[in-house]
Protein backbone atom coordinates (compact mmCIF):
# COMPACT_ATOMS: atom_id res chain seq x y z
CA UNK A 1 0.00 0.00 0.00
CA UNK A 2 1.52 3.45 -0.74
CA UNK A 3 0.11 6.30 -1.01
CA UNK A 4 1.52 9.65 -2.52
CA UNK A 5 0.22 13.18 -1.49
CA UNK A 6 1.90 16.56 -3.00
CA UNK A 7 1.80 19.40 -1.78
CA UNK A 8 1.03 22.73 -3.69
CA UNK A 9 4.30 25.07 -4.31
CA UNK A 10 4.13 28.00 -6.99
CA UNK A 11 5.52 31.44 -6.71
CA UNK A 12 5.48 34.36 -9.14
CA UNK A 13 7.80 37.07 -9.96
CA UNK A 14 7.09 40.35 -12.34
CA UNK A 15 9.98 42.27 -13.82
CA UNK A 16 9.54 44.95 -16.46
CA UNK A 17 11.12 45.06 -19.39
CA UNK A 18 12.28 48.54 -20.97
CA UNK A 19 9.71 50.90 -22.40
CA UNK A 20 9.87 53.95 -24.33
CA UNK A 21 6.24 55.38 -24.41
CA UNK A 22 5.03 56.45 -21.20
CA UNK A 23 1.39 55.76 -22.16
CA UNK A 24 2.87 52.04 -22.75
CA UNK A 25 4.27 51.68 -19.13
CA UNK A 26 1.29 53.02 -17.35
CA UNK A 27 -0.11 50.02 -19.16
CA UNK A 28 2.29 47.57 -18.32
CA UNK A 29 2.45 48.39 -14.43
CA UNK A 30 -1.01 48.23 -14.00
CA UNK A 31 -0.71 44.54 -15.97
CA UNK A 32 1.99 43.94 -13.56
CA UNK A 33 -0.42 44.90 -10.75
CA UNK A 34 -3.08 42.90 -11.91
CA UNK A 35 -1.22 39.19 -12.22
CA UNK A 36 0.41 40.22 -8.32
CA UNK A 37 -2.99 40.48 -7.44
CA UNK A 38 -4.18 36.97 -8.89
CA UNK A 39 -0.63 35.32 -7.36
CA UNK A 40 -1.72 36.81 -4.18
CA UNK A 41 -5.35 35.36 -4.61
CA UNK A 42 -3.79 32.18 -5.15
CA UNK A 43 -1.63 31.82 -2.08
CA UNK A 44 -4.52 32.96 -0.15
CA UNK A 45 -7.06 30.16 -1.28
CA UNK A 46 -4.38 28.07 -1.36
CA UNK A 47 -3.73 28.83 2.30
CA UNK A 48 -7.69 28.58 3.36
CA UNK A 49 -7.99 24.91 1.56
CA UNK A 50 -10.75 26.69 -0.74
CA UNK A 51 -10.31 24.94 -4.07
CA UNK A 52 -13.52 26.70 -5.94
CA UNK A 53 -11.30 30.04 -4.47
CA UNK A 54 -8.31 29.15 -5.88
CA UNK A 55 -9.75 28.15 -9.15
CA UNK A 56 -11.10 31.52 -9.79
CA UNK A 57 -7.23 32.40 -10.43
CA UNK A 58 -7.27 30.69 -13.34
CA UNK A 59 -8.49 30.98 -17.13
CA UNK A 60 -11.36 29.52 -18.38
CA UNK A 61 -9.58 26.21 -20.20
CA UNK A 62 -8.50 25.32 -16.76
CA UNK A 63 -10.42 26.28 -13.63
CA UNK A 64 -12.80 23.46 -13.32
CA UNK A 65 -9.10 20.79 -13.66
CA UNK A 66 -7.82 23.03 -11.13
CA UNK A 67 -10.72 23.08 -8.68
CA UNK A 68 -11.25 19.19 -8.81
CA UNK A 69 -6.83 18.74 -8.33
CA UNK A 70 -7.27 20.30 -5.26
CA UNK A 71 -10.12 19.20 -3.77
CA UNK A 72 -8.03 15.78 -4.94
CA UNK A 73 -5.00 16.56 -3.14
CA UNK A 74 -6.18 18.34 0.04
CA UNK A 75 -8.67 15.17 0.70
CA UNK A 76 -6.64 12.87 3.58
CA UNK A 77 -6.11 8.78 2.32
CA UNK A 78 -8.82 6.86 2.60
CA UNK A 79 -9.62 6.07 6.97
CA UNK A 80 -9.31 2.21 6.12
CA UNK A 81 -5.81 2.80 5.12
CA UNK A 82 -4.58 3.51 8.24
CA UNK A 83 -6.98 1.25 10.56
CA UNK A 84 -4.94 -0.54 12.69
CA UNK A 85 -1.57 1.97 12.09
CA UNK A 86 1.12 1.79 14.60
CA UNK A 87 0.82 4.75 15.87
CA UNK A 88 4.87 5.28 16.62
CA UNK A 89 5.46 4.89 12.73
CA UNK A 90 2.48 7.10 12.04
CA UNK A 91 3.87 9.93 13.53
CA UNK A 92 7.68 8.97 12.38
CA UNK A 93 5.90 9.78 8.45
CA UNK A 94 4.19 12.43 9.25
CA UNK A 95 7.12 14.24 10.89
CA UNK A 96 9.09 13.35 7.97
CA UNK A 97 7.23 14.37 5.69
CA UNK A 98 5.45 17.55 7.16
CA UNK A 99 8.70 18.64 8.44
CA UNK A 100 7.36 22.77 9.48
CA UNK A 101 4.29 21.17 11.01
CA UNK A 102 3.34 21.41 14.89
CA UNK A 103 3.97 18.43 17.17
CA UNK A 104 0.68 19.03 18.35
CA UNK A 105 -0.76 18.87 14.79
CA UNK A 106 0.36 15.92 13.96
CA UNK A 107 -0.60 14.10 17.33
CA UNK A 108 -4.26 15.08 17.02
CA UNK A 109 -3.80 13.45 13.67
CA UNK A 110 -2.26 9.96 15.26
CA UNK A 111 -5.37 9.92 17.77
CA UNK A 112 -7.94 10.50 15.71
CA UNK A 113 -6.36 7.32 13.72
CA UNK A 114 -6.49 5.88 17.04
CA UNK A 115 -9.58 6.32 18.43
CA UNK A 116 -10.97 5.60 15.55
CA UNK A 117 -12.88 9.06 14.70
CA UNK A 118 -13.59 10.03 11.31
CA UNK A 119 -14.59 13.25 11.98
CA UNK A 120 -11.48 13.74 13.94
CA UNK A 121 -9.80 12.56 11.07
CA UNK A 122 -10.89 14.70 8.30
CA UNK A 123 -10.29 17.75 10.64
CA UNK A 124 -6.65 17.28 11.81
CA UNK A 125 -5.63 15.99 8.48
CA UNK A 126 -6.72 19.91 7.18
CA UNK A 127 -5.09 21.30 10.28
CA UNK A 128 -1.71 19.39 9.24
CA UNK A 129 -2.51 20.88 5.58
CA UNK A 130 -3.02 24.30 6.41
CA UNK A 131 -0.18 24.61 9.15
CA UNK A 132 2.21 23.57 6.09
CA UNK A 133 0.59 25.98 3.38
CA UNK A 134 0.89 28.65 6.09
CA UNK A 135 4.84 28.13 5.53
CA UNK A 136 5.21 28.62 1.57
CA UNK A 137 6.02 32.09 -0.09
CA UNK A 138 5.89 33.04 -3.17
CA UNK A 139 8.41 35.99 -5.03
CA UNK A 140 8.33 37.89 -7.89
CA UNK A 141 11.38 37.15 -10.37
CA UNK A 142 10.36 38.07 -13.48
CA UNK A 143 7.75 38.87 -16.05
CA UNK A 144 7.42 39.16 -19.72
CA UNK A 145 3.94 40.46 -21.40
CA UNK A 146 3.64 40.75 -24.94
CA UNK A 147 -0.74 41.46 -25.83
CA UNK A 148 -2.62 39.62 -23.73
CA UNK A 149 0.20 36.87 -22.80
CA UNK A 150 2.68 37.07 -19.87
CA UNK A 151 5.50 34.56 -19.23
CA UNK A 152 6.01 34.99 -15.24
CA UNK A 153 9.18 33.50 -14.05
CA UNK A 154 8.18 32.21 -10.00
CA UNK A 155 10.24 31.19 -6.80
CA UNK A 156 8.80 29.34 -4.49
CA UNK A 157 10.06 28.44 -1.02
CA UNK A 158 8.82 26.26 1.87
CA UNK A 159 11.42 26.36 4.65
CA UNK A 160 14.80 25.66 3.24
CA UNK A 161 13.49 24.24 0.07
CA UNK A 162 13.05 26.45 -2.75
CA UNK A 163 12.94 26.39 -6.60
CA UNK A 164 11.34 28.30 -9.43
CA UNK A 165 8.77 27.94 -12.41
CA UNK A 166 7.48 29.52 -15.00
CA UNK A 167 4.01 30.40 -15.20
CA UNK A 168 1.67 31.62 -18.74
CA UNK A 169 -0.90 34.23 -17.86
CA UNK A 170 -3.97 35.10 -20.25
CA UNK A 171 -5.67 38.42 -20.23
CA UNK A 172 -9.40 37.14 -20.59
CA UNK A 173 -12.78 39.14 -21.06
CA UNK A 174 -10.39 42.22 -19.83
CA UNK A 175 -8.49 40.45 -16.88
CA UNK A 176 -5.39 38.62 -16.05
CA UNK A 177 -5.65 34.63 -15.40
CA UNK A 178 -3.43 32.22 -14.58
CA UNK A 179 -3.18 29.77 -17.93
CA UNK A 180 -0.73 27.42 -16.73
CA UNK A 181 -1.81 24.13 -17.69
CA UNK A 182 -2.44 21.62 -14.78
CA UNK A 183 -0.68 18.29 -14.16
CA UNK A 184 -1.81 15.50 -16.74
CA UNK A 185 -4.77 13.03 -14.89
CA UNK A 186 -1.80 10.30 -15.45
CA UNK A 187 -0.05 12.05 -13.11
CA UNK A 188 -2.80 12.77 -10.13
CA UNK A 189 -0.94 9.42 -8.06
CA UNK A 190 1.87 11.50 -7.45
CA UNK A 191 0.74 15.50 -8.57
CA UNK A 192 2.71 18.46 -9.04
CA UNK A 193 2.00 22.14 -9.28
CA UNK A 194 1.76 23.04 -13.16
CA UNK A 195 5.36 22.03 -13.84
CA UNK A 196 7.26 21.84 -11.05
CA UNK A 197 9.24 18.76 -9.11
CA UNK A 198 6.79 17.46 -6.37
CA UNK A 199 7.43 18.31 -2.91
CA UNK A 200 5.75 15.14 -1.04
CA UNK A 201 3.28 16.08 2.10
CA UNK A 202 2.22 12.45 3.14
CA UNK A 203 4.18 10.54 0.82
CA UNK A 204 4.24 7.08 1.04
CA UNK A 205 2.23 5.07 3.81
CA UNK A 206 3.19 1.74 3.55
CA UNK A 207 5.19 0.36 7.17
CA UNK A 208 2.68 2.03 9.54
CA UNK A 209 0.13 -1.03 10.38
CA UNK A 210 0.65 -2.27 13.86
CA UNK A 211 2.71 -5.47 13.51
CA UNK A 212 0.24 -9.15 14.50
Amino acid sequence: MARRFTGFVSAVALVLGALTSPAVAAATSTDESQIRQVVAAELTALRALDPTAYAQSFCAEHRDAYEAWMQRNITPPPFEDLEGANSKRLTSVLHKNFPSVSDTAIKAFVDAVADGDRDAYHRTWLGILREEFSHYSYRVRQVEITGDQADVTVQATLGRASGTVQWQFLREDGDWKDCTAPPAESDSAAPTLKGEAPQGLLGAIDDVRAAG
